[in-house]
């Protein structure tokens, strides 16, 4: 459930600022973020599918998608998200707002350098999944 997800993440916050919890970096993430535009093993259309459903597990609905409890695409539900994610915000900055310096902590803990690490994986991945879906429609898959 979304909801539960989103209260452990920011309760969860002041540890990941002080370096206590660590988020893993799937392993798939790591090795796209070495080379995005890597070709693929296989030229296969269903070898190109399947690492798109691979990338899509991990990194959850590409952006011209939302993706019901069923796993049916549907149209983006922009509002529902947008009112989510500005909540889960603000009750991560009051999670947060009472480490003073929470910057300097970060970046002294190593949690700054590894969330940047993160986000380039998460990037990288979203990159790889672009570059995947214009080779599916290159080829005519």
């Amino acid at each position: 459930m979304v909801v539960q997800s989103d209260l452990k993440s920011v309760l969860t916050q002041p540890f990941n600022d002080f370096n206590f919890v660590r988020s893993e970096i799937p392993e798939k993430l790591q090795h796209v973020a070495e080379s995005s535009y890597a070709q693929p093993g296989s030229w296969a259309c269903k070898d190109i599918d399947s690492e798109i459903v691979e990338l899509d597990q991990i990194l959850g609905a590409d952006i011209d998608k939302h993706v019901s409890g069923t796993g049916a695409a549907s149209e983006p539900i922009i509002g529902v998200e947008n009112a989510t994610r500005t909540a889960r915000n603000a009750a991560r900055g009051a999670a947060t707002s009472w480490i003073p310096f929470r910057g300097f902590v970060r970046e002294l803990t190593g949690a700054e350098r590894h969330a940047r690490a993160a986000r380039e994986a998460i990037l990288a991945g979203m990159l790889r999944r672009a570059y995947l879906k214009g080779l599916r429609e290159s080829l005519a898959c």
